[in-house]
């Protein structure tokens, strides 16, 4: 399912913060996975010329919110990154697309906990991570 409103509104409310000023893009949204990504431009690489794993980490980070909250967006209650736990497998340079899935593994009273994979557009690996979220 993809809540297209709910995207629409995502993108508008994040005019002028990090999220548009790093170019991240919402493709779809349900309950339990959120996928989005980026085109890997200059500002998002690091002094060797790769992805930055700091580019990475907000990316996967922004996607677990996003979906946490998405689950919570009725009940008056706020998500918020407690922890977040990546590996970098593989790197990117400039002008990959870079696509993110991130799926709910655990929904509990006052936590989720997300996992979080990168893919190139050749479809490879380039990122995992478990991001944990408390709710209130």
């Amino acid at each position: 399912m993809n809540d297209t409103a709910y995207l629409k509104q995502l993108a508008e409310g994040s005019k002028d913060s990090l999220i548009s000023h790093l170019e991240i893009v919402y493709k779809s949204i349900s309950d339990k996975e959120v996928i989005g990504g980026i085109t890997v431009k200059k500002c998002h690489l690091n002094p060797l010329g790769f992805l930055h794993g700091g580019m990475s980490a907000v990316l996967q980070e922004t996607l677990a919110s996003v979906g946490g909250n998405y689950i919570v967006r009725d009940t008056g209650q706020k998500a918020v990154g407690i922890e977040l736990n990546c590996s970098h497998l593989r790197p990117a340079r400039e002008g990959d697309v870079i696509e993110g899935t991130a799926s709910l593994i655990r929904l509990g009273k006052n936590l989720q906990i997300w996992q979080i994979d990168l893919h190139n557009q050749h479809g490879k690996k380039i990122s995992v991570s478990r991001c944990t979220l408390f709710t209130s």
